[in-house]
């Protein structure tokens, strides 16, 4: 997953944040996901012009995590505590087809669906060594990544975050 500040379009995971800073996000679901912040991503497509071989592909990752300790790491750069469930598989499943139902019926977006459960069941851990030994290619940490998102979201966008409890 793409994340990082700038996201004036509300990708999914800036969606995601922003709903998640808002108490709207009362449970964690299992699984997770390879991370990576958009800058790196275009610091790789620039290097790809300049060094890469042509016809050739380079895959750029960051850091897997799943999505609980996502959550940890976002109340932690943001100064927020959101107290939350960790669902079971079999429940986050079902809240999914719930999910999916809710957007068909009404026309809405939805976020959490079945699909999205599934994919984050993947495991999907992606090798950027290629990237690395041809492009220089190099992930920053994925806390300053959301640190940085989190702070523009506060700067720029109606995002209003529950105090931290204590």
């Amino acid at each position: 997953g793409i994340i990082g500040p700038w996201d004036f379009r509300g990708g999914v995971f800036t969606t995601m944040i922003k709903r998640f800073l808002a108490g709207k996000i009362p449970a964690a679901v299992p699984g997770g996901f390879d991370f990576v912040d958009v800058r790196d991503v275009a610091g790789a497509a620039l290097s790809a012009v300049e060094k890469g071989r042509s016809g050739e592909v380079y895959l750029t990752s960051g850091s897997y995590l799943n999505v609980a300790d996502l959550f940890s790491i976002i109340e932690r750069v943001s100064g927020t505590y959101h107290r939350r469930m960790n669902l079971p598989l079999w429940l986050a499943r079902t809240a999914g087809e719930i999910s999916d139902l809710w957007g068909r019926t009404t026309g809405k977006e939805v976020l959490f669906t079945r699909g999205s459960i599934d994919i984050l069941q993947i495991d999907a851990r992606i090798n950027s060594a290629k990237a690395e030994e041809e492009l220089g290619y190099k992930s920053r940490p994925l806390e300053e990544t959301l640190r940085d998102t989190v702070n523009w979201m506060l700067r720029e966008t109606a995002v209003n975050p529950e105090p931290a409890f204590i």
